[in-house]
């Protein structure tokens, strides 16, 4: 299996959110800012692009990028080392994603706030935006 690269990460949550106009995911009840990475509705957050169902477990719900990969050896063999060494990425797409959700009501506002935050993460990390 190839393992998800930092530019991959990005791509995938670019082209949902961005392109393809996906909806924000759903928030956790009595969480402040962290919403799911897999809601009922079938909305997915950053990392949940990133999880296959089959590696996917409740127990991932409500924890931040760098428990997720210490708890979870099925996730972190999905990252290649340099995303499982430098998890910032994957912190920074995550956090993008529900502060814009959270400060937001309107779905077309998510997506205009997360794309000015990626294209600001993208610089950060030195990543392309895709076409």
């Amino acid at each position: 299996m190839k393992k998800i690269s930092n530019q991959e990460a990005f791509n995938r949550t670019w082209t949902h959110f961005v392109k393809n106009e996906g909806n924000k995911s759903k928030s956790r009840p009595g969480s402040a800012y962290r919403f799911k990475i897999f809601g009922h509705d079938g909305s997915r957050d950053p990392l949940g692009l990133l999880i296959p169902k089959k590696v996917y477990r409740k127990q991932m719900e409500g924890k931040v990028v760098s428990e997720l990969l210490s708890e979870f050896k099925l996730l972190r063999n999905l990252f290649s080392r340099r995303v499982r060494n430098n998890p910032e990425l994957l912190d920074a797409l995550q956090t993008a994603h529900d502060m814009a959700a959270k400060s937001t009501s309107r779905n077309r506002d998510f997506r205009r706030q997360l794309q000015s935050e990626l294209k600001g993460i993208a610089g950060d990390f030195g990543l392309r935006i895709p076409a």
